[in-house]
């Protein structure tokens, strides 16, 4: 029997009718195996969709403006009732002329295209083909610096085109935006592995906190990541000790490097303070991140959330079952890990393979193939192309559920046709290699009842005819397409709390929900106000995902005691890092949120009694489609003649909350509202956390927080300020307003950072990250950003959007 390593040297492939074969190397190993393309395409478990109208039956249909169309040969359109009424076409299906292409991008909806047994996303458009490629250079000036990676300039350019173009968005009816959902934009997100402007590539010189000064043993972009998902049947801590075990082997065998991270989730139970402490002490690495759900979201939602948390390139995505059995011989183990290691190797050897799964020695000769067929687990994937395309499918399953074979064929198509390759790779073990279920274990959801007549979820999206046929053609020819594909574009029939009433019906009554709101609570030792604390932020009536990163590792009982008691409109996460402090929780878990709208807090900031924090940060997100941070304390436009020697800052206005109690009588209220609602609001170059609001697929593309502005366990003082001038460097737009949130309740003054060696590390931070923004936005920073803020805030009078508060 041939080891897997052996075999993993290339691909051959081998058309149809062809006596040719065309190698392409993919490892350095040099021995190469045919593959065979005579793949039929699974049918989809759904009777027809039809519709009947005037004795007509039409099996064809485009769901456009809230109706569906029947899209006739001869350009007939008959209107019809759906239940997708949350969906809207794109505006324009004119010539490419730049006013009619603009056009197509000011629909914040995509369209449902639906033929034969099943349906499919149309997303919204690109906008980086609003510009040309090679004026890349010419958009932000020589002394601009980008990110230490290749496409970084492509990526900023992509982001300024979006934001010139969603500036000319229609918005919604005034009375509607404090009510709707943020929904994430469905279309593909580019993922990049750093901040995109940063301090890296200028010349020799280190970055402010030094390799030397830091933790060396944490790595911010680790090579790979073992992603396991624990349910409720299994044993925590003796998984996490297997786990460990082959964590340490597939770190020695990945090419030598040592470059990995373990990432371990807890689905649907809360354990015990007990098992939580004996669990965290196995995952104390420097790259160890062990979280707890206390409701059961299934594998397809949790496997997105983890693959957004990682910073690693490949990510293998792991279940209880997928481990091999406690008492495997060491051979078995071995081809285990050799299974793991080789289908890294794969991914890494090639950018165009995302996505690697095993096949069964017995029922092929090929030691790996191309194909768009996917039975078995795990999957190993390419972290960048699987969020890029929008990750793994939701849609079609109920919460709580395992990957399908229809969900995992789908993603396998889905990356053929949007220019990347999925790969079977055989195993030389039998245990590895579990088979996954046909399809939804609900029959409401996957059986042969459902219909566009039935409630959602009907039918799992991308798996038409000529879906399916586009990835075919893209398997045989090995062509990299570059379809605007993308997965998980939100849902018809979500109400305003953040229900999916016609899923919650087809999935037998279990709730099935959107969270409004994500809020990530970054948490260290504060025990005398945690009581008041999580009693403010549990008072809200709609969905809500509460995320701690209690980096302290203390006060479980307490967290624990919360979120046994509810209430039932809380998905509570308890993230248990290794003191990574609030840069990079904040960036690991705000990209981990479930909902578009997140709002990152402190833990010494307590809510108000009723919902407005959250009502009026949509209004404003729904209303100002350019605004990519909105700030809920205090702010600064450096328009002021004098630099602030101690400080390395310009001594401009200062506005904001409790303007009252700033003892230094620097900070003032802010002097304009928002007619819509009445509500003091204003631009502002930099805002301080927290809270500090933020839309979660713009913070992914921009890169987070900058993580040079500190070691990993410090605190990252001026965080908040440098994305807020990298966003307006970008095109967007960071506001201001008052959540009227209690700010430094209790004796914050005299724990978390604000006391004892923290606090000399914050001090010294200061400064030194204020210096380094100039470093980073030359000819920028203060001025040329501030102007534009300014000038902003002008235009907003002039035009009505904003109103001057009488005496201010």
């Amino acid at each position: 029997m041939h080891s897997v390593a052996s075999n993993t040297a290339g691909l051959s492939q081998r058309s149809r009718g062809s006596s040719t074969s065309t190698t392409c190397s993919l490892l350095t190993v040099v021995l190469c195996c045919l593959i065979g393309f005579s793949l039929i395409a699974k049918t989809v478990n759904t009777h027809s969709i039809t519709k009947i109208l005037d004795g007509k039956i039409y099996d064809s249909l485009i769901i456009e403006q809230g109706v569906v169309r029947e899209v006739a040969n001869e350009g007939e359109s008959i209107e019809l009732l759906t239940t997708a009424s949350n969906f809207s076409s794109l505006a324009s299906e004119k010539s490419f002329s730049s006013d009619s292409q603009k056009a197509r991008f000011l629909s914040p909806k995509p369209s449902i295209i639906i033929g034969g047994n099943s349906f499919s996303i149309k997303p919204e458009a690109d906008t980086l083909s609003l510009r040309d490629p090679n004026q890349f250079e010419k958009d932000f000036g020589d002394n601009t610096i980008f990110g230490g990676f290749e496409d970084a300039p492509k990526f900023a350019t992509r982001l300024q085109n979006m934001a010139a173009v969603l500036e000319n968005r229609e918005i919604a009816e005034t009375s509607k935006l404090m009510m709707q959902p943020l929904l994430p934009p469905c279309r593909r997100v580019f993922l990049p592995r750093q901040s995109l402007v940063d301090t890296k590539p200028r010349g020799t010189r280190a970055p402010a906190h030094g390799i030397k000064r830091c933790r060396i043993t944490h790595d911010d972009h680790p090579t790979i990541a073992l992603a396991l998902l624990i349910e409720k049947s299994a044993e925590i801590v003796n998984t996490i000790r297997r786990l460990q075990k082959l964590a340490a082997e597939i770190k020695g065998s990945n090419n030598g490097t040592r470059k990995a991270e373990v990432l371990v989730l807890v689905d649907g139970q809360w354990p015990g303070e007990k098992t939580l402490l004996n669990a965290h002490k196995l995952m104390e690495g420097e790259n160890d991140w062990f979280l707890i759900s206390k409701n059961k979201l299934g594998e397809m939602k949790q496997f997105n959330k983890l693959t957004r948390c990682s910073q690693a390139e490949v990510v293998v995505w792991l279940s209880v079952d997928d481990l091999p059995p406690e008492n495997v011989t060491n051979s078995e183990q071995r081809n285990w890990i050799e299974w793991i290691t080789s289908a890294i190797k794969i991914i890494q050897s090639d950018k165009s393979i995302a996505l690697v799964t095993p096949q069964n020695k017995e029922l092929h000769d090929e030691a790996m193939r191309y194909s768009m067929s996917v039975k078995l687990a795990p999957f190993v994937v390419r972290r960048e192309s699987v969020i890029k395309l929008g990750g793994i499918e939701e849609w079609g399953g109920c919460r709580g559920e395992k990957i399908t074979r229809e969900v995992g064929t789908e993603l396998s198509q889905r990356l053929w046709r949007g220019g990347f390759k999925a790969i079977l790779l055989v195993s030389s073990t039998d245990f590895l290699g579990r088979p996954l279920p046909l399809a939804s274990t609900n029959q409401s959801v996957g059986g042969d009842i459902a219909d566009i007549d039935s409630e959602w979820p009907f039918v799992l999206p991308g798996r038409t005819k000529k879906d399916i046929s586009e990835a075919r053609e893209a398997l045989i020819s090995e062509a990299s397409r570059t379809k605007e594909v993308v997965g998980n574009c939100a849902s018809p029939g979500l109400d305003d709390s953040g229900i999916y009433h016609g899923a919650t019906k087809s999935c037998q009554g279990e709730i099935q929900s959107y969270p409004i709101v994500s809020i990530v609570m970054q948490y260290f030792r504060r025990p005398k106000i945690i009581i008041p604390l999580l009693n403010s932020l549990v008072r809200l009536k709609f969905q809500v995902e509460f995320i701690i990163n209690n980096d302290s590792i203390s006060e479980l009982s307490e967290f624990t005691r919360y979120s046994s008691r509810g209430p039932g409109n809380y998905d509570w996460v308890l993230a248990l890092f290794n003191n990574v402090h609030e840069i990079r929780g904040y960036n690991r878990l705000g990209m981990f949120a479930s909902s578009e709208l997140v709002m990152l807090i402190q833990d010494d900031d307590a809510a108000p009694k009723d919902d407005s924090w959250v009502r009026n940060a949509l209004y404003f997100f729904n209303k100002y489609p350019t605004l990519g941070i909105l700030g809920g304390y205090r702010g600064r436009i450096d328009n002021g003649r004098k630099q602030m020697a101690d400080l390395k800052q310009n001594n401009g206005q200062k506005f904001g909350a409790d303007w009252k109690r700033d003892r230094m009588k620097l900070t003032q209220a802010l002097t304009t509202l928002d007619p819509g609602i009445n509500k003091p609001f204003m631009w502002m170059y930099k805002v301080n956390l927290a809270p500090l609001i933020v839309r979660r697929s713009l913070f992914t593309e921009v890169g987070g927080f900058n993580t040079n502005f500190s070691c990993a366990g410090n605190p990252g003082i001026g965080l908040d300020y440098e994305i807020s001038i990298r966003l307006w460097k970008l095109g967007w737009r960071v506001g201001l307003y008052d959540p009227k949130f209690h700010h430094a309740i209790g004796n914050s003054k005299q724990s978390g950072t604000h006391s004892g060696p923290q606090k000399k590390i914050r001090d010294a931070s200061e400064g030194q990250n204020n210096m380094l923004m100039y470093r980073m936005y030359p000819n920028f920073h203060h001025k040329v950003g501030s102007s534009i803020v300014m000038k902003s805030n002008q235009q907003g009078i002039k035009s009505g959007s904003f109103r001057k508060i009488k005496g201010r």
